[in-house]
């Protein structure tokens, strides 16, 4: 099944600015409506919503302050609980990855809930529509009409490709509006490039990415950099870091050109590699529905560069040093909300905030003192503070 889903947020800042409507629609594997959600939250007091965000939306003051809607916390919990309902299923936007994910997860961990990676959980795979559209560009142009910018080049954006490509019923910036948008561009390359759709998701799953890297053959990979069109690039896998197995380093076979002392080369001269432009390495995270594809028909160039790599484990050793020292710790951020990532929960933490669903705000508030982690402590506080004020004494 597919999960096809939307936010409409205050602004685009996805750790402080807040989703204010959810839309989701569960389809089957033929894009046949199962059931259909559409829900908004009021706007939380510590927000200030971008006007522009305002203006492109159509939500107004009245709607943001509506006492009859469900208050952020309220909202989180109900959206958590229909992801665990609806799994396993293939969790579907546009931009996705980039964005509406992050939004979720930030609402998850903002207000208690147990697992801001629900959509990673519980079975449930990501996929990002836009990535395939990325993808269409530039392995089946012709299957899509591509509406072009005034000022020259092409753009990819959901409200423009979607009437370009036949949809009249866009209600552009209303989250249904784009998820139903979303589910007719996804149908159009389901039907017109099947091969590649089925790629395409077969790739929101890590493990079969991983399947693909581990051949040591060379690959296809579409990236798309700034304001230019998607493009494929022929590359080979040419590392991992080792403190992050979903990051990956590639190789561009047509950028790699003396392949006789790769395994001689220096740290320095590996450091170089990703610097150059045009770059010779580029990463990519394995669990982020990369766009990737075994070569069927390989050059002899590409197949003799390709082992060349794959005999060279001092070079892919080098290569991992690097991408993995291009994580550094820092301290951690004194915003709560930057701290999203700082541990991951442990179990008796979890079972308090799956407890915190069921019971009522005095009871949450002798749970809440309860949790370990202060960040969460924290972060009750402050669901205490909007939801239940009462509860707390100066």
């Amino acid at each position: 099944m597919y999960a096809f889903y939307d936010f409409e947020t205050t602004g685009a800042n996805t750790a402080f600015d807040q989703p204010l409507q959810f839309a989701a629609i569960l389809t089957d594997e033929k894009f046949n409506e199962l059931e259909t959600v559409n829900i908004r939250c009021r706007l939380m007091p510590h927000i200030l919503p971008s006007p522009w965000a305002m203006h492109v939306t159509g939500i107004t003051p009245e709607t943001l302050m509506d006492k009859e809607l469900p208050t952020l916390f309220e909202f989180g919990a109900e959206i958590q609980h229909l992801v665990k309902r609806w799994s396993p299923s293939v969790w579907t936007g546009y931009n996705s990855i980039s964005f509406d994910e992050l939004v979720m997860r930030q609402l998850f961990y903002q207000n208690l809930q147990p697992d801001i990676y629900a959509t990673q959980s519980y079975g449930n795979t990501r996929l990002d529509i836009l990535n395939i559209v990325y993808a269409t560009f530039a392995f089946e142009q012709e299957a899509l009409t591509w509406p072009s910018k005034d000022t020259g080049g092409f753009t990819f954006k959901l409200d423009k490709i979607a009437p370009e490509n036949g949809f009249n019923e866009h209600d552009a910036h209303d989250a249904l509006g784009d998820v139903r948008a979303t589910i007719f561009i996804a149908k159009l390359i389901q039907n017109r490039c099947p091969e590649l759709w089925e790629n395409c998701v077969a790739c929101s799953n890590k493990s079969f990415v991983n399947s693909l890297i581990e051949k040591s053959s060379p690959l296809s990979m579409v990236f798309r950099f700034g304001q230019a069109p998607p493009k494929q690039y022929d590359v080979i896998s040419a590392g991992r870091s080792w403190s992050d197995g979903n990051k990956v380093a590639v190789i561009d076979l047509n950028e790699l050109d003396d392949v006789e002392q790769l395994n001689d080369l220096s740290s320095d001269a590996v450091s170089e590699m990703f610097k150059k432009s045009p770059k010779i390495i580029r990463t990519f995270r394995t669990n982020s529905s990369p766009i990737l594809r075994i070569q069927k028909n390989p050059s002899a160039a590409h197949t003799f560069k390709s082992e060349a790599v794959a005999k060279s484990p001092d070079l892919r050793e080098k290569i991992a040093d690097y991408i993995t020292s291009e994580y550094k710790t820092e301290d951690s951020p004194d915003e709560i909300e930057l701290k999203i990532y700082d541990n991951f929960s442990s179990e008796t933490d979890k079972n308090i905030l799956e407890r915190l669903r069921s019971l009522t705000w005095p009871e949450r508030k002798v749970e809440i003192a309860k949790l370990s982690d202060p960040r969460f402590r924290k972060l009750g506080t402050r669901a205490l503070l909007l939801e239940a004020p009462s509860l707390l004494t100066i």
